[in-house]
């Protein structure tokens, strides 16, 4: 279930309470940190916290880079937002999928037009995501 921001939605304890796992895509802006901040917090604080361990956190690049320091600002972000979730999500589970042309025009995605680089996240994600499905049915 796609839920986009709205964690306090009424429907999400049930959608929770059916669920293997979650993956929680953060844009790589400090505003797209603290919201991924505040949605675990408020999964420990409803009782969610078994999700956690099988989270994926994506990383996700909304924009591209204007200059060096603009990439290099934005790597230090990144770095600093891995080291923040680590105390709750493992390493091999955060995944940070750069900016990409074709996701930004928001239509209709053809995976033959993204980045290699793009591709390689996305992918990097869907494995995490199934071994994350995997150990939630032998628990």
């Amino acid at each position: 279930t796609d839920t986009g921001v709205d964690f306090w939605h009424p429907v999400m304890p049930g959608v929770l309470r059916c669920a293997n796992g979650v993956v929680l895509v953060a844009a790589a802006t400090p505003v797209g940190a603290e919201g991924a901040v505040r949605a675990i917090e408020w999964m420990i604080s409803e009782g969610y916290d078994y999700l956690i361990p099988r989270m994926v956190l994506v990383i996700n690049h909304v924009r591209g880079y204007d200059n060096r320091e603009d990439r290099r600002n934005s790597e230090r972000l990144v770095a600093a937002m891995v080291a923040r979730f680590h105390r709750w999500i493992s390493p091999n589970h955060i995944v940070a999928v750069p900016y990409d042309p074709h996701i930004a025009t928001a239509g209709p995605l053809d995976i033959q037009q993204l980045q290699p680089e793009t591709w390689h996240g996305l992918v990097t994600a869907a494995a995490s995501v199934s071994a994350g499905l995997a150990s939630a049915w032998s628990v």
